[in-house]
């Protein structure tokens, strides 16, 4: 065994050795359904992921509120020693020195404060609760937004896959058309021009090949960075069957679309803070109550308490409170205009989306029809080709045909799985995809 050889046998067992296990795209490509591709995204998209943490934040500030309704205990203790100067407090004696002191001062006391009437804080809870049922309907848009952009991602990305199989049987069929023109062109029985047409055809047909890899390759990144997953994860796509059209009425929808229902909570979160602004006129009632030791030394003090009560009430603030609650007042209006333009919105992406699609499924059944026509046409040339009254040219002429009918049919249903992604996010019915899927998958 030479130097050379030797030094290869070594590298590849440091390779066996060091290199790290193969992850799950290595061993074998993933098998990925929409549906699955769907349930993956409401667990682990960033934007969902995130949107469920806000719920739980949401969720945490109904507690902070509710905190200052509840009584509130404290414990102190203190030992000091100090000196005091009697003239700093207003007190002076002819004769008598002002200082006083070194002394001790002990004190240990268990304090507590109960809010007996608090409207600020009592609206601040409400508006806190607002808040958690905001926070939801925002997880909820947010959930099929991203449902909409993963199933739209997938479909592209399946889509450009099943281009790159339909633009290789393109070449094929292009090679053997000009390989048979070639053979004519010996035979005396084609012309240059031709062979020439047929290379450019082919040559055509290979660039759009590589075109349709790249494509094929973007859309793949595009999905497994969406889904979370290496992006070097291989991904066999499944085959789902939606339904063909449908009919609805977006008004029954309208009410409970997440934007709608999004748009519903801000205008309630404005009332509400609007409310807590209101609330700093309302007088504040607290009770107060202390017990404890006092003295010298902790060895000498004496049983001490206080309780009583707080009333205050504010009467002018300088225009502050005034001030905030036209602005208050004037955010709830321009939420309400949005509520109202949000319901316009919605029903009108409602009824288009609708429309797409049952535009989308006539498409499909056209080209369902051609591909049909297509491959009657194919098994007629090989018919004629077996029999001896055709040629080899015809077949491949209609296996061209075909090959292009199959390429205009993949659009179609991609367009038509499209159109029924779009009609599902526009209902904000994304989850009905899912279930779709799923028993398609039984």
């Amino acid at each position: 065994m030479d130097f050379l050889s030797r030094i290869r046998a070594f590298t590849a067992f440091l390779i066996l050795v060091i290199a790290p296990p193969l992850s799950r795209a290595e061993t074998g490509p993933l098998r990925l359904s929409l549906g699955e591709a769907l349930r993956i995204a409401q667990e682990r998209h960033v934007e969902v992921v995130v949107a469920e943490e806000r719920v739980k934040q949401a969720i945490s500030r109904i507690s902070q509120a509710r905190s200052g309704l509840l009584p509130q205990l404290s414990a102190t203790a203190s030992q000091n020693r100090q000196t005091r100067n009697l003239i700093a407090v207003g007190i002076e004696i002819p004769g008598v020195n002002p200082l006083v002191g070194p002394f001790n001062s002990f004190d240990a006391r268990l304090g507590l404060t109960q809010a007996i009437f608090d409207g600020a804080a009592l609206e601040r809870l409400r508006s806190a609760r607002v808040g958690k049922a905001l926070s939801l309907a925002e997880a909820e848009k947010t959930k099929q937004d991203v449902l909409a952009l993963v199933a739209t991602l997938y479909l592209e990305a399946k889509r450009a896959q099943d281009s790159v199989s339909l633009t290789q049987s393109l070449l094929k069929q292009s090679e053997e058309r000009l390989r048979l023109a070639r053979s004519r062109l010996q035979l005396d029985l084609g012309t240059s021009f031709e062979v020439t047409q047929l290379t450019a055809e082919r040559a055509d047909n290979q660039s759009r090949l590589t075109q349709a890899i790249t494509q094929a390759a973007e859309k793949r990144l595009d999905l497994t960075a969406a889904l979370g997953l290496p992006p070097e994860t291989r991904i066999l796509f499944s085959t789902e069957k939606l339904p063909p059209s449908a009919t609805i009425d977006p008004r029954i929808l309208v009410s409970e679309h997440p934007d709608v229902r999004l748009a519903e909570k801000n205008v309630d979160q404005e009332k509400a803070e609007r409310k807590v602004i209101k609330a700093d006129y309302y007088p504040k009632v607290f009770a107060e109550a202390n017990y404890g030791a006092s003295g010298a030394h902790p060895g000498d003090a004496d049983d001490t308490y206080l309780f009583g009560g707080q009333l205050s009430f504010p009467f002018y603030q300088g225009g502050l409170t005034q001030a905030r609650l036209r602005e208050a007042k004037s955010r709830i209006q321009e939420s309400e205009a949005r509520l109202a333009d949000t319901r316009l919105q919605t029903e009108s992406g409602i009824a288009s989306a609708e429309e797409s699609l049952k535009r989308s499924y006539g498409q499909l059944q056209s080209a369902q029809a051609d591909s049909v026509s297509a491959q009657k046409q194919l098994s007629i040339a090989r018919e004629r080709l077996r029999t001896g009254l055709g040629t080899s040219l015809e077949v491949v002429e209609a296996q061209t045909v075909y090959a292009q009918a199959q390429d205009r049919l993949s659009d179609a249903k991609a367009s038509h799985q499209l159109a029924w992604v779009n009609l599902a996010h526009a209902q904000g019915k994304m989850e009905s995809l899912i279930e779709n899927t799923r028993d398609n998958e039984k």
